[in-house]
């Protein structure tokens, strides 16, 4: 029986594998052009003592995995184009699902052998005769340093690009150029295309949506200004009635969980509404960025106000001379609850949205943007013409010792047992004080022509005493305090 389906599922894909490949000559005689692009990254990797911290255990992970894309560019007319971007992940040596041992279709885990569609819009430039560009449909985003709303070539926590399924207009003037978008997360009101309407009538304003408008301003002289309003509305409702916790079953790749619990039946609707302004700048061979954060909005399980803070500064100085040496510091900044157990207070952890998941609080990925207090120092020269090497030290401690320990993703352990969510997030619970840690970073990068890079890291994590006299934490022996090592490769070709 299951070789039969196997079979079927293999016809179906094939087909279907056929059907895009079709259309390439139908795109190409109606478009006045077609262009493909793409990339391909092969990455071998290591990781030691990633969450028990302890050296006596054997848990090591190493293995290379491969990610190509390949996007179609298709210009209709001057002002009306489209984007078609498909994308495979797989680990060397991972089973292959096409094959079937003893009846047995080989291994199906999604981050084994996992392909998809990334990107699928339409883009229409002036449009209605105005200056403004309207893009619908799957699509990566990014903006600013992308601590807040972006995507990454280089993943840890997760192994494809952040993609939206979203409707964005831009508009481009002489002093400013302002986006507007609506992206919906998750839709509830069906739980798959052939599955029937939800009958609930909470169902149709449910859904989890994520808007913004993101403002830059131009007219500062070697500075540029962003000024931005961020909304993750959650509806909350759940096939079996009423309101529910934030999605535990699985993390989907470009989002992570929502980081509220929603709470109980007939709860009103969690909102989070982030007011941000980032400064960048540079004066001769200083630069510099400032970036804000203030949140607002309604807790949904308890009604209470969400109250939270964050923010980041970097400067920077580069000395041409000396091999383009740049001396930076950074800190940064996000708030933590002081109360998370108690129903009816302010909640005042920072919600990080849908960042750039990897490199933006160390190599390792250890933290995320919310309950942290964070510095770094770092330098980077030329070592030679197309070689760059970096060193960077980071130092982790949470904001509030009762709030959690949260993972890259952002993930919360709030409303949930610990055992439940570490094993499915990889997060960590609380400390037993505010010090995470410190973090070592050392980076090569090498481009061997402008089409084909290089880059190898290697990174040291020292756990703090809140991590080394814990308690309770999964995976982990109280009083174990091991160095996490974590080292990889990546070879890099576009085209």
């Amino acid at each position: 029986m299951l070789l039969k389906q196997f079979r079927m599922k293999k016809i179906i894909l094939s087909l279907a594998a056929g059907a895009v490949l079709g259309t390439v000559p139908a795109l190409s005689s109606a478009a006045t052009d077609v262009n493909f692009s793409g990339d391909i990254i092969i990455r071998p990797f290591y990781r030691d003592n990633q969450r028990d911290f302890d050296n006596a255990a054997q848990d090591q992970k190493k293995f290379t995995s491969e990610r190509a894309r390949l996007k179609a560019n298709i210009k209709v007319d001057q002002d009306i184009s489209a984007v078609v971007e498909l994308m495979h992940f797989r680990k060397w040596g991972a089973a292959d699902p096409n094959r079937v041992v003893d009846g047995t279709p080989a291994a199906t885990t999604a981050d084994d052998n996992w392909m998809d569609l990334n990107q699928a819009y339409i883009e229409v430039k002036k449009l209605f005769d105005t200056n403004v560009t309207m893009k619908v449909g799957r699509q990566e985003m990014a903006y600013g340093d992308q601590r807040l709303v972006g995507n990454t070539n280089f993943w840890a926590t997760y192994p494809f690009p952040r993609a939206y399924d979203a409707l964005k207009l831009s508009a481009k003037y002489e002093t400013f150029d302002v986006d507007a978008w609506y992206a919906t997360v998750t839709e509830r009101q069906i739980s798959g295309i052939q599955s029937p309407l939800t009958s609930s009538a909470t169902a149709m304003n449910s859904d989890r949506a994520f808007t913004g408008i993101w403002a830059t301003l131009k007219n500062i002289p070697n500075h540029t200004v962003d000024l931005y309003l961020l909304n993750m509305d959650d509806g909350g409702y759940t096939a079996t009635g009423g309101l529910s916790t934030y999605d535990t079953a699985a993390i989907v790749p470009n989002f992570g969980n929502f980081p509220y619990s929603v709470g109980t039946a007939n709860a009103s609707q969690t909102k989070v509404h982030n007011f941000g302004g980032r400064l960048k700048g540079k004066s001769g061979n200083l630069d510099y960025t400032v970036e804000l954060n203030k949140q607002t909005g309604k807790f949904g399980g308890d009604s209470a106000n969400i109250d939270a803070t964050g923010g980041a500064a970097v400067v920077g100085y580069t000395m041409p001379e000396a091999m383009g040496l740049r001396l930076s510091g950074e800190y940064v900044f996000a708030s933590g609850d002081d109360t998370p157990a108690t129903a009816g207070s302010d909640h005042k952890t920072f919600y990080q949205f849908t960042p750039a998941p990897h490199g933006h609080l160390g190599a390792q990925d250890m933290v995320a943007f919310q309950n942290i207090k964070a510095w770094r120092l770092g330098g980077a020269f030329n070592a030679k013409k197309n070689l760059k090497i970096s060193l960077d030290y980071w130092d982790f401690k949470l904001d509030k010792s009762q709030d959690y320990w949260y993972g890259s993703n952002g993930q919360s352990t709030r409303g949930n047992t610990m055992a439940t969510v570490l094993g499915a997030a990889g997060a960590e619970a609380v400390l037993a004080d505010s010090d995470v840690g410190n973090e070592i970073d050392l980076v090569a990068n090498y481009s061997y022509s402008p089409a084909l890079s290089f880059e190898a890291g290697y990174s040291l994590f020292n756990p703090g005493s809140g991590i080394k006299n814990a308690a309770a934490m999964l995976g982990h022996t109280a009083g174990k305090g091991d160095s996490a090592t974590f080292a990889w490769g990546m070879l890099v070709l576009k085209f």
